[in-house]
């Protein structure tokens, strides 16, 4: 595992989800269709802001380049930069 995705939805003032179950559930099963492909990419779905985890070791270069790739033509593809 290189990196953990973790997408965490948004609570409202009062601390109530905003989504209901089967929605949160769709928006993970959205995420871990898109990075489907990305080789050492897990993802994590919680409620509140969206962070990612680094796992990936500091010397192999060819594995970050690799899925920094991958990254790169996912938020290409999704318009974020």
């Amino acid at each position: 595992m290189l990196k953990i995705i973790v997408q965490k939805l948004p609570i409202d003032k009062n601390g109530d989800l905003i989504f209901d179950v089967d929605e949160a559930r769709d928006i993970h099963n959205n995420a871990v269709q898109m990075l489907r492909r990305a080789v050492g990419v897990d993802v994590l779905t919680t409620f509140a802001d969206i962070d990612s985890i680094d796992m990936s070791d500091k010397n192999t270069t060819t594995s970050q380049d690799d899925l920094a790739k991958v990254e790169r033509s996912v938020f290409n593809a999704l318009g974020i930069s």
